[in-house]
């Protein structure tokens, strides 16, 4: 479903996420006729009944899962109480996910375009501040926010509507997007095609290039989830509590640190390697669980990488040049756009 959210007037798209339990089922060809192993609620395991790492799923805290058809589904972690896997304190129906990147307006509606951070960083909520950034919005067609500090982000998500929980997406709301999308109620396995538009326009282009770009939804359709793979990285409500160099106060001081925990609009980590590990990973987040160790890749030949102790913050969905839905790096969490350009999505959890 498609609903148009309105703050001050103003006309936002969110596409809706239901709640839904999932299996992984592996192959080791790229026809998908030879199985080998499995991801669901008896652990992640070989074909041969083996378990991953000598390890059961099961026994990772606050996992729920679904018997179906004889099968055991885990249900997605989004959607549970757990917040430690970033679920969010209670059960949830579903989430209003943004349907492009947020990006920035003017008061008279005008879109600004953030192609630095003298313009783009800025904290919306304060009365006083240097920039002429009023809103943020998720709409078609236009340049989206970036050049901006997870921080402030994580500030402005949470202020764009209160009285509908918005915040920053999540990295357990990303995996629950990803996961849909390669479902048969997506793409079915069918690569979402790059939005490589290097002006970072939402939805591949200017104004309707939405309309022909159906290959970039998540759905294939205009219905879907546009923005995922390619445009701008993705900032994601996650953390490091592993920072040395203290970037997560330095850049997310509004969420993030060493001495922070997880709450239901953000999610801990703690890892010392830029490899996802069975230990670190929390099921659903589209991390280890669509890790290919040997090559080391994703699926789709995705790029990944795990945060750190250089960088404590997770970017998603790649670059317009190098990207897709499972695609997974680190960074420091500025705004300046040395490595990466970043902007950000905002999630609605309904109760």
């Amino acid at each position: 479903a498609n609903a148009v959210n309105t703050v001050d007037d103003v006309e936002s798209y969110f596409v809706w996420i239901p709640r839904y339990a999932y299996r992984i089922i592996y192959y080791a060809d790229e026809e998908c006729t030879k199985v080998s192993g499995y991801c669901d609620g008896d652990g992640i395991r070989e074909v041969n009944g083996n378990i991953h790492n000598n390890e059961d799923l099961t026994e990772k805290e606050g996992i729920e899962t679904v018997e179906y058809n004889g099968f055991k589904y885990i249900v997605h972690p989004a959607f549970e109480e757990e917040v430690e896997n970033g679920g969010w304190g209670s059960d949830l129906q579903g989430i209003w996910v943004a349907k492009y990147e947020m990006s920035a307006e003017d008061s008279s509606g005008g879109n600004i375009k953030t192609s630095s951070s003298s313009i783009g960083n800025v904290d919306i909520t304060k009365e006083n501040h240097s920039g002429s950034i009023a809103r943020m919005v998720s709409k078609p067609g236009v340049t989206s926010w970036r050049n901006i500090t997870i921080g402030n982000i994580y500030t402005n998500a949470m202020a764009y509507d209160r009285d509908k929980e918005s915040h920053l997406m999540k990295n357990s709301e990303w995996g629950a997007v990803a996961y849909l999308t390669h479902s048969q109620y997506g793409r079915n396995g069918h690569e979402i095609t790059i939005n490589s538009d290097s002006s970072y326009y939402t939805g591949g282009g200017q104004n309707e290039a939405y309309k022909t770009n159906t290959d970039q939804s998540s759905t294939g359709n205009i219905y879907g989830v546009y923005d995922l793979s390619g445009g701008a990285y993705e900032y994601v409500a996650a953390f490091n509590v592993i920072d040395p160099n203290s970037y997560g106060t330095k850049y997310g001081s509004s969420f993030a640190g060493t001495d922070k925990a997880s709450s239901k609009y953000a999610t801990k980590y703690s890892s010392d390697s830029s490899i996802p590990s069975y230990d670190q990973y929390i099921p659903g987040d589209a991390t280890y669980e669509v890790y290919i160790e040997k090559t080391p890749r994703g699926w789709f030949d995705d790029y990944v990488s795990f945060v750190d102790s250089n960088s404590p913050f997770f970017v998603r969905g790649g670059g317009n040049n190098n990207a897709g839905v499972f695609s997974t790096q680190n960074y420091y969490g500025d705004g300046d756009g040395y490595y990466y350009v970043c902007s950000f999505r905002v999630v609605l959890a309904v109760t």
